[in-house]
C-alpha cells in the first residue's frame, strides 16, 4: 500500500480479522523498512521498550478507546524511535504496567539526531516522565493527541522543525510542553491544563 508492507496485528478471540500476527512483538520481527503495521482493536500487553529500528515505519490503531497499548515493564518506555520517518497515530497508550505496580517512564522517546517523527491522534495516561521526549531531533510534528496524568513534561522536545498542534495535555508535574530555543518551532491551537 503506497510502496509499504502492511503487516495486521489482531489478539482478539479467533483473530476475526483474519490478521497476520496476534502480538506487536511478533509483527516487528517481520517489519523492515517502510512497513505500516495495523494493530485492531483491544488491549495490547508490550513487552517494552518497542524498538522502531527501520526507516519509514508507521504504527497505527483503530482509534485511540479501542486500540490500547500497555507496558509489561515500568521504568521503561514503551516505543522508542531509532530511526527515521517513524510514526505512532490513532493509538491509546496507558503507562500503567499491566500488574498495576509501576509506570513505564515516557510513552515515546524520540532517539537523538532522528528526523520525521510523528505522533498522530493517540492519548496517553499514566507516564511516569514525560509522555513524549526528544532531544537534538528535526523535522517532527505531534498532532491531535490527548496527554493525561504524565510525571514530569507533558512533551518534551529539543531540536528544529518542530510541530506541537491540536493537542490536550492535562494533569502535568512540571510543564504541559517544555521547548527549548530552537530554529521553526510552531505550537499552535494547544489546550493545557494542570489540575
Amino acid at each position: 500500500e503506497n510502496g509499504n508492507t502492511v503487516i495486521t496485528v489482531d489478539s482478539r478471540n479467533g483473530n476475526p480479522s483474519g490478521a497476520d500476527h496476534t502480538q506487536i512483538g511478533e509483527a516487528l520481527k517481520f517489519s523492515g523498512a517502510h512497513t505500516t503495521i495495523r494493530i485492531q482493536e483491544g488491549t495490547y500487553i508490550v513487552d517494552n521498550p518497542i524498538v522502531l529500528k527501520h526507516k519509514g515505519v508507521t504504527i497505527t490503531g483503530r482509534g485511540r478507546e479501542k486500540t490500547i497499548i500497555r507496558p509489561k515493564n515500568a521504568g521503561k518506555a514503551i516505543f522508542k524511535f531509532d530511526a527515521d520517518y517513524l510514526s505512532i497515530e490513532n493509538l491509546g497508550i496507558n503507562a500503567e504496567s499491566f500488574d498495576g505496580k509501576g509506570r513505564g517512564t515516557f510513552a515515546v522517546h524520540i532517539g537523538k539526531s532522528q528526523s520525521y517523527s510523528e505522533v498522530l491522534n493517540t492519548k496517553i495516561s499514566n507516564t511516569g516522565a514525560s509522555a513524549i521526549i526528544g532531544h537534538s531531533i528535526r523535522d517532527s510534528r505531534l498532532d491531535g493527541n490527548i496527554i493525561v496524568n504524565s510525571g514530569d513534561d507533558g512533551i518534551q522536545l529539543r531540536g528544529t522543525g518542530l510541530t506541537v498542534a491540536n493537542s490536550i495535555i492535562v494533569g502535568y508535574f512540571d510543564e504541559a510542553i517544555d521547548l527549548a530555543p530552537g530554529d521553526d518551532i510552531a505550537v499552535l491551537n494547544n489546550h493545557t491544563r494542570s489540575g
